[in-house]
């Protein structure tokens, strides 16, 4: 069966550098490549280098862009002194090099984050572009440099960083056990995209709050998805879908990944998220001991959030709620993780599982 030609059945709840171009983008996380720097003269020495732009991402908004690059670079960087402050105090000065290399180092990664979020949304205008005079065209250009910023700044800088956009559907539940994959996932898919993640529903005030905010604010995410308050309830691709568009994004079931041959559904994640011109992330149902059982011990319905494909090591990236890190998982084991998870006595492969189910995640 081909993925479009159809629906999928319902779900039944299972109980618990420099940056490369837009256009060859692979795998936008960060991997703490050089960065290009210029000697400042006079510079103090809390910011000792200037940071340079990319050539390719120069445009009718050089100066702002350079400008609001160097920004973000010196308070990344700052930031990084600062926590390495107690420190560097307990060192003489010739033995603060390597600290405040580090920093320079983070703030790299900042300005790399930074640069690659500018790429994205000048790709999403990029045909607009071309037909525009130039006045127009930096106007353009200029509210893709502040949209840019916004999923920069948006949950702590943690937009395109696998690591930092990770979280665990335990930590802060006082029960350590629950039913928030789907809306777990859904909180992972927005702090990778940059798009902020609501930190509170106004229409449910008693939404439980847990022990930590990234427990929150899933819960807050159940909430806007009517899978209502309590966690041991397991959540839809439908409710998934409702929590995201509430929150700000762009988000459909993908027709017909159910019983659909796997292979083809990976397939189709890995192209999308090679395609330059979105960002996007997915939500995939199915059954992690089929395709991590090293990783991740439980063995039943499940949700995840692919986030990137690598094209040189030939791999996703997984950001699996259950998991104590992103994963990086082979195409095959992708498949193995879509494929109908639950098994009778008799070996008969169970019903109505939300196996296979994609959610597709974007920008709005």
């Amino acid at each position: 069966m081909k993925i479009g030609d159809g629906g999928s059945s319902p779900p039944r709840p299972v109980g618990p550098g420099e940056p490369k171009p837009a256009a060859a983008a692979s795998e936008p996380t960060r991997t703490g490549g050089p960065d290009a720097f210029e000697r400042t003269a006079g510079a103090s020495p809390s910011t000792p280098f200037r940071s340079v732009a990319p050539p390719h991402l120069l445009a009718a908004t050089e100066g702002r862009y350079r400008e609001a690059r160097q920004r973000v670079w010196n308070d990344a960087c700052a930031d990084a002194l600062n926590d390495a402050r107690a420190i560097l105090g307990a060192l003489p000065p010739e033995d603060r090099a390597p600290a405040t290399m580090a920093a320079q180092r983070v703030a790299d990664g900042a300005a790399a984050t930074l640069d690659a979020l500018y790429g994205q949304e000048l790709a999403r205008t990029e045909e607009r572009l071309q037909t525009l005079p130039m006045e127009d065209r930096a106007a353009a250009e200029q509210q893709a440099l502040a949209r840019a910023l916004a999923r920069y700044e948006a949950n702590g800088h943690v937009a395109l960083d696998a690591g930092r956009s990770h979280v665990s559907q335990r930590t802060g539940d006082p029960n350590r056990v629950n039913g928030n994959c789907a809306f777990a996932s859904s909180l992972m898919a927005l702090r990778y995209l940059g798009l902020p993640a609501p930190a509170a529903d106004p229409a449910n005030p008693r939404v439980p709050a847990g022990d930590s905010q990234s427990y929150q604010r899933t819960m807050v995410l159940r909430s806007l998805g009517g899978a209502g308050t309590d966690d041991t309830v397991c959540g839809w691709p439908a409710q998934a879908v409702a929590a995201l568009r509430a929150a700000g994004a762009e988000a459909a079931v993908v027709p017909n990944t159910w019983g659909a041959n796997k292979e083809e559904a990976v397939e189709l994640m890995r192209s999308l998220l090679l395609d330059s011109r979105r960002s996007v992330a997915l939500i995939a149902g199915g059954n992690p001991h089929n395709g991590w059982p090293d990783e991740v011990a439980h063995d039943g319905g499940h949700f995840v959030t692919v986030v990137a494909y690598d094209r040189a090591r030939e791999a996703f990236t997984v950001l699996d709620p259950l998991a104590s890190h992103p994963l990086q998982v082979t195409a095959d084991q992708l498949a193995a993780y879509l494929r109908d998870p639950v098994t009778t006595e008799t070996g008969a492969v169970g019903e109505g599982i939300y196996a296979g189910e994609l959610v597709r995640v974007s920008l709005p």
